[in-house]
């Protein structure tokens, strides 16, 4: 072989290598094996897009440090808060140009941490001891099971663990890894006990909404309890008007918020709501609802005697009176007034109500106490009171008890 060819495939092969070890270097899973297990742990991509959704939970929910400033100069980083100080490593925008990583490092000894270099990797200390980094052999023997993997993404926007519920979203022992996928349109997180606890990152969650104005969910009551007043105000208005109720204000958010399990679905084309408990007291009391409803829709003439004698009239509610059929072979009631659009499908697990009996059966049939299920459109997306959404088109969540899977379709701008 001439030593022309022989020369240039070498040089071939180790400019390969050269940028394979590079890459494994400054990955975000060597970054993450980097550091030790600590009751907190967090690492961060923040030059993918979606990224900025976790920037804006740092900032909205401080840990420790303001460690949010730093992603302006870094390309990535993780950190580790411990209980005597915290460490963390950085990967400059361009981790070969020393400008950038002197603006790195001058940004970190600006804010109190002090500074040495591993490899192309940064790494800052907030207090007076030794760094207490993993072993470089446990480093690359955990990366590179982990880019070989299956399990995880290759190059995940974010990773998360906390021992101690201070990272937002994580309640108790929790580990989070999100992704941006298709063409950076969707970010895409599970949340389980552990790493190792999570299932294939590939599997798949439910189906983003097409439509700005939807809403479906299936939660328990106590989950239906965090939701802030005022979107649970803004629902019920929501409920009001998708149902008919126009006249009344039926307490369906408290209601539904003492139930083991309630679903709703509201779209431009239906609107459904179901729960589980009680079958004969649910019905009795959306029954009621439904009379009341009516009985404003008839409203009556009343005289009284004025203080000065005379006679004055009220226009008050007619009496009540029947608004539902008895119930056909499936279990439904049909809407026998005018006023009332509604109708009413029962089981051994709970009631529905519909403005279709197509639809109530769904909702009845679909309502499960095993899972937990959000989707929202844009429209309704907005009026959460939560810092992140304002990047999002849309969100849907599944919760199986084991893991949570959040998928989010980004703005076109993130």
């Amino acid at each position: 072989m001439p030593t022309k060819l022989i020369i240039s495939v070498i040089t071939l092969v180790l400019t390969v290598v050269f940028i394979i070890a590079v890459y494994f270097h400054i990955s975000l899973w060597f970054l993450w094996y980097l550091l030790p297990e600590e009751k907190i742990k967090i690492a961060v991509n923040s030059t993918q897009p979606g990224s900025q959704i976790i920037t804006d939970i740092l900032s909205a929910f401080p840990i420790k440090e303001d460690t949010v400033k730093l992603l302006n100069s870094a390309k990535r980083y993780s950190y580790a808060q411990t209980d005597k100080g915290s460490v963390i490593a950085l990967v400059p925008k361009n981790p070969f140009l020393f400008k950038d990583r002197n603006l790195l490092i001058n940004e970190l000894r600006n804010n109190n941490w002090h500074t040495i270099n591993f490899g192309l990797v940064i790494i800052g200390k907030n207090n007076n001891s030794t760094p207490n980094l993993s072993s470089l052999r446990s480093v690359i023997i955990n990366t590179y099971n982990k880019l070989l993997s299956r399990q995880h993404p290759y190059k995940p926007t974010i990773i998360a663990q906390s021992n101690n519920s201070s990272i937002p979203l994580l309640s108790g022992d929790t580990a989070l890894v999100g992704v941006v996928s298709r063409k950076n349109k969707e970010f895409k997180a599970i949340i389980a006990p552990s790493l190792s606890n999570m299932p294939n990152f590939s599997i798949s969650g439910p189906a983003l909404p097409n439509q700005a104005n939807h809403l479906t969910i299936n939660i328990p009551g106590k989950s239906i309890n965090a939701v802030s007043t005022k979107f649970s105000n803004e629902w019920n208005d929501i409920i009001y008007s998708k149902l008919g109720f126009s006249a009344t204000s039926p307490p369906i958010i408290s209601y539904m918020a003492v139930q083991q399990t309630s679903s709703m679905t509201i779209t431009n084309e239906k609107a459904a709501l179901a729960m589980i408990g009680d079958t004969n007291s649910l019905k009795g009391v959306f029954h009621q609802w439904m009379q009341e409803e009516e009985a404003h829709s008839r409203p009556q003439k009343h005289a009284f005697r004025l203080p000065d004698g005379t006679i004055g009239y009220e226009l008050i509610k007619g009496e009540t009176q029947p608004v539902l059929s008895a119930p056909d072979s499936s279990g439904c009631l049909a809407p026998i007034s005018e006023a009332i659009k509604l109708w009413l499908c029962q089981n051994d697990k709970g009631i529905s109500i519909a403005t279709s009996r197509a639809d109530a059966m769904q909702e009845l049939s679909s309502i499960s106490s095993s899972v937990q299920t959000i989707t929202i459109g844009n429209d309704y997306l907005q009026r959460l009171d939560f810092l992140p959404v304002k990047h999002f088109q849309s969100l849907s969540l599944y919760s199986s008890g084991e893991y949570t899977m959040i998928t989010t379709s980004l703005k076109q701008d993130e």
